[in-house]
């Protein structure tokens, strides 16, 4: 297996039609796909952007061949699980082979904006786990096309599944 290098378009910095322009550009030039922050707000306001990381990946699969996906969202406090699990459910069966998900607990600058209070790193990556679970179930609902629930200490969801899901050779 080769190195590959990949291109970290900075939606912070730049408007997104630039970030899609510089992604295929990085693409043109050697990069073996792009990785795409998602970020509700700048990390300093002189920065200016903050496009949504979702939207900019659509845009990113059809102008671009490589591998793509979000650096790093976080299902834990701005975004339900179940809601990161159908948006990545989606891009992987538009781009199949293409889209990868990358996930962390968060930090306070963006997820603070919706979740009220910011609790220390325990709780966070205990959310953080039991979103993974939470996201795992879900993707394999869509695969067994077969409901499920849940019901744990940070998360809830109703008898459902994903419906858009890549399809498996």
């Amino acid at each position: 297996m080769g190195l590959t290098i990949g291109y970290a378009a900075m939606l912070e910095q730049f408007h997104p039609t630039e970030a899609v322009a510089l992604s295929a550009y990085a693409e043109e030039h050697g990069f073996s796909g792009t990785m795409a922050a998602d970020h509700f707000q700048p990390w300093v306001p002189a920065q200016g952007e903050s496009s949504f990381v979702w939207n900019v990946l659509t845009a990113l699969g059809e102008r671009t061949t490589g591998d793509l996906g979000p650096g790093v969202t976080a299902p834990t406090f701005r975004w339900h699980p179940a809601m990161v699990a159908q948006a990545s459910a989606t891009l992987a069966a538009m781009y199949p082979g293409r889209h990868w998900l990358g996930l962390g607990s968060g930090e306070a600058l963006n997820e603070h904006v919706v979740a009220g209070y910011w609790p220390e790193a325990p709780e966070r990556i205990n959310r953080m786990f039991e979103a993974i679970d939470v996201i795992k179930k879900l993707f394999q609902s869509g695969l067994d096309n077969k409901d499920v629930k849940h019901s744990g200490t940070f998360y809830k969801m109703e008898s459902t599944r994903l419906w858009t899901m890549p399809e498996v050779a």
